[in-house]
């Protein structure tokens, strides 16, 4: 089984951060380290889209998280993004102290 379009998160520009790139064997992993957008910023939202364009809101939205109670500054974030062969896909935010949030979707047929 391969994936059928690239999975990847929203930047802060409405780009399309591919993670796994379309016709990957599945399963697929990847990781990326990510940091909010602002100094102050709180906590970081992370949106999942799945499709072949680079603005990312012209794709089909699969999900988001929102981890929360990030250290002022700007503390990297790793992501962990699986895709099963059954196509879920599970994203995985972490902060430096541990803090995780976590979300699993579907890819629509």
């Amino acid at each position: 089984d391969v994936l059928s379009a690239s999975v990847g998160i929203l930047t802060g520009v409405n780009m399309m951060g591919t993670m796994i790139s379309r016709d990957a064997p599945l399963p697929a992993t990847a990781t990326l380290t990510v940091y909010p957008y602002y100094d102050a910023q709180r906590y970081a939202d992370v949106r999942v889209y799945q499709g072949e364009h680079r603005n990312a809101l012209s794709n089909t939205y699969l999900g988001g998280v929102r981890l929360r109670g990030l250290d002022p500054g700007r503390p990297a974030v790793t992501l962990q993004l699986d895709v099963s062969a059954q196509g879920c896909v599970s994203i995985v935010a972490t902060d430096p102290s541990g803090r995780t949030a976590r979300g699993d979707f579907h890819i629509p047929s």
